[in-house]
């Protein structure tokens, strides 16, 4: 059980956080800082000016030699154009009808950062956003209602970190992520049967469940000459024991589910031109090992209540390159571009509730530094995502009774989504 300042904690962070979808692989979200939006998050583990540096690479922290707070907020916008392909809806031996629908469920994702030096070499700093994030709805009458009508993830992350400058060269950083995590589920299942006619009866069904677990972070950051960084960051993976309900036919029971979220590694690398490096040439490469996240079963103290998710996610790789430059002492201007592997592995395994694939990003933005130690920066982002087939099948179980039919959910997702992100800075 979580305790009650934990809870307290949750409440404040999520107030402010409304999850989305369509924005990273899986269930990822990757809109943390304005600064880096604008290169396409190419240089993350690099870009030891921007505060969020406290989430992308804590060793990046000794190369401030002030304090500095920072918020940033993403809006993403998400399309969804969703066009059947003979989906069918059995149930003992009974089609069933159903219609289209998509609900376009964008939302807003803001991070908190601090970060401030002490003594000569060493630096501390806190991040506070949301690392995960996915919701998709539908209407309760649609064809894929058994394959799931709603789906809420939401996962905020705690993150103090300390950094030490071993030389000139060398710095390393280390972090403690303390995560809350939340997930609704909403599909239509068989409840009962009708004790006079025999006809299996069916409605919404909702699983909820959060957890509190810790994992970790550490990075590294290599500056062999003046104008090259080399960073390396990882972050651990975090398993979670969720604790909640599940409402079936108005009736409420315990429920539990183990869900395992994924560790992963990014290689940053960034290089100055020019008079003052006023050029800066930025790139990525990032692995998640979203293989983790596989079946999650609901587990209840009532036989044949309990359900699973299989979801089957693969390992997946981001690339991204991008530039910086500085137009004038307070102006910057900035674009990138980035490739990211879907975590889905195909259409059988894909399901309505993460119809994720791969994605293309394109993105520009621009910073301004004002002379009272405060910076603005904006950025705005274009995926361009990959038609997405689907043809998952759902085993339909009535309770105590087993399998009593199936939904096949066939047909093709069209997708895109457009990211606005706004970031503010103070240093001190």
């Amino acid at each position: 059980m979580a305790t009650t300042h934990k809870k307290l904690i949750s409440v404040a962070i999520a107030a402010a956080v409304i999850p989305v979808s369509v924005q990273g692989a899986g269930f990822g979200l990757n809109s943390h800082s304005a600064k880096s939006g604008g290169t396409s998050h190419a240089g993350t583990a690099v870009m030891a000016e921007d505060p969020a540096t406290v989430f992308y690479n804590p060793a990046g922290m000794v190369l401030n030699d002030k304090a500095a707070v920072s918020g940033s907020f993403a809006q993403i916008m998400p399309e969804f154009d969703f066009t059947d392909e003979n989906s069918s809806v059995t149930i003992g031996g009974t089609p069933l009808p159903g219609d289209e629908s998509m609900s376009d469920e964008g939302g807003l994702a803001p991070s908190f950062y601090y970060m401030a030096p002490f003594r000569d070499d060493w630096a501390v700093g806190i991040s506070i956003n949301a690392p995960y994030g996915s919701n998709t709805k539908y209407d309760s009458d649609w064809i894929g209602r058994f394959n799931g009508i709603e789906s809420d993830i939401r996962g905020i992350n705690i993150n103090p970190n300390i950094a030490h400058e071993i030389n000139d060269s060398v710095s390393i950083g280390f972090g403690i992520n303390i995560q809350k995590f939340d997930a609704t589920l909403i599909q239509q299942r068989v409840v009962g049967q009708d004790p006079n006619t025999g006809a299996l009866i069916t409605d919404e069904t909702e699983v909820e469940g959060d957890s509190w677990s810790v994992g970790y972070n550490a990075g590294l950051l290599f500056q062999p000459l003046e104008a090259t960084r080399i960073g390396l960051a990882y972050r651990s993976e975090i398993s979670h024991s969720l604790d909640g309900d599940l409402t079936l036919g108005g009736t409420s029971v315990d429920a539990s589910a183990s869900v395992e979220l994924p560790e992963s590694a990014t290689l940053s690398f960034s290089q100055g031109f020019g008079d003052e490096n006023r050029l800066t040439l930025l790139a990525d490469a990032a692995y998640t090992r979203w293989s983790r996240v596989d079946t999650i079963t609901i587990e209840t103290a009532t036989p044949g209540v309990g359900d699973s998710l299989a979801l089957d996610f693969k390992n997946s790789w981001r690339g991204s390159i991008g530039a910086a430059w500085e137009q004038t002492e307070q102006l910057t201007l900035r674009g990138g571009y980035t490739f990211e592997e879907s975590a889905v592995q195909n259409a059988e395994t894909r399901t309505p509730r993460v119809p994720d694939n791969h994605r293309n990003w394109v993105s520009l933005g621009a910073g301004y530094e004002f002379a009272n130690g405060l910076e603005l920066d904006a950025s705005y982002s274009h995926l361009f995502i990959k038609d997405t087939k689907i043809n998952n099948t759902q085993v339909i179980n009535a309770p105590g009774a087993g399998p009593v039919g199936q939904s096949t959910l066939n047909g093709e997702f069209e997708s895109s989504a457009d990211i606005l992100s706004v970031q503010a800075t103070y240093r001190y």
